[in-house]
């Protein structure tokens, strides 16, 4: 096991004082898994309401 190359260790009151500081902030979303299940594993498609509202089975993006 080696050290991480980012960063360094800081005392919890260090990290607590940089929260209130302005500056940018960067998300970067990675997409895992593409995970489909069922529409009728999720809704009862017998249901009245589930008729009403035309629904039939097919893959659902969760």
């Amino acid at each position: 096991m080696r050290a991480a190359d980012l960063g360094k260790p800081i005392r919890a009151a260090e990290m607590e004082a940089q929260l209130d500081l302005p500056g940018p902030v960067t998300v970067d979303t990675i997409v895992a898994a593409d995970l489909v299940v069922s529409l009728a594993g999720l809704v009862n498609l017998s249901h009245p309401k589930a008729k009403a509202a035309g629904l039939v089975d097919r893959e659902e993006p969760i």
